[in-house]
């Protein structure tokens, strides 16, 4: 991985910028700090005025692991393209067909709520088409990580996703953030896309990384990461969307 912030990287981003790629977004850890209580996650002001300056001149997207309206709500005010939630398989319209997948997962709910309620601190945060299992308030997260897994394994037809102190519990056959990506760009007919994110789900859009197509940034320096380009810390998001700013006006 190579720093964004060199004099190689910032000329091979202006360069990459003159194709006219779209330019998409994680939302938690990316644009906004992950924070203990995840219902008072809101895009800092300065964050916010450079996405709705950028998104004014170039096709913007934000592709995030919360649902579609939670993440609707806190990034509205910018000329968006497109909203995604659900690490990929919800928006408007709609990507894929999840009929199936919102009664698996209100299955799941009903069975891990009952399971988790014998362990403290573990919060099932239920996003309709997947579950976000939470266990930063937990006293022993190694210890809550085992038993979740544990459960987890009584399940059928899921696909698991690790996080910063959060387990994803996903369908089968979803849309993931990196199919998600490719059919806006299909849709908005751009063959090329700068894409920056921070967690694991945001690996599947940095396995697309072929150079000439797709400009891959991560939160933070990370091995392994198909990511090509870091910057150190989310609290350069706004220096960041400086260098996208810069790079658009060439």
């Amino acid at each position: 991985m190579e720093s964004l912030f060199t004099p190689s990287s910032r000329l091979a981003l202006f360069q990459f910028c003159r194709a006219q790629p779209i330019f998409g977004f994680d939302f938690d850890g990316t644009l906004t700090p992950v924070i203990a209580d995840r219902n008072a996650a809101w895009l800092p002001l300065g964050v916010r005025r450079r996405l709705a300056r950028l998104a004014r001149q170039v096709p913007c997207v934000v592709i995030s692991g919360r649902g579609y309206s939670d993440v609707l709500r806190r990034v509205r005010g910018i000329p968006w393209q497109a909203v995604v939630g659900n690490h990929g398989a919800e928006s408007v319209p709609r990507l894929a067909n999840l009929e199936k997948s919102e009664k698996l997962v209100r299955e799941w709910h009903e069975f891990l709520q009952e399971r988790f309620a014998l362990f403290p601190g573990i919060d099932i945060e239920d996003k309709r088409f997947s579950l976000t299992i939470h266990y930063r308030e937990v006293k022993d997260p190694k210890k809550a990580l085992r038993f979740i897994q544990k459960t987890l394994k009584q399940l059928s037809a899921h696909h698991l996703i690790g996080g910063k102190l959060v387990v994803n519990l996903l369908p089968l056959g979803l849309p993931n953030k990196g199919t998600a990506l490719r059919m806006l760009q299909k849709r908005l007919k751009a063959p090329r896309a700068f894409y920056v994110g921070d967690d694991l789900t945001d690996e599947d859009v940095f396995v697309l990384g072929r150079p000439r197509t797709l400009f891959s940034v991560r939160i933070g320096k990370r091995r392994p990461s198909q990511a090509r380009y870091y910057v150190p810390a989310q609290s350069d998001i706004e220096a960041l969307l400086d260098l996208l700013l810069e790079a658009v006006a060439r």
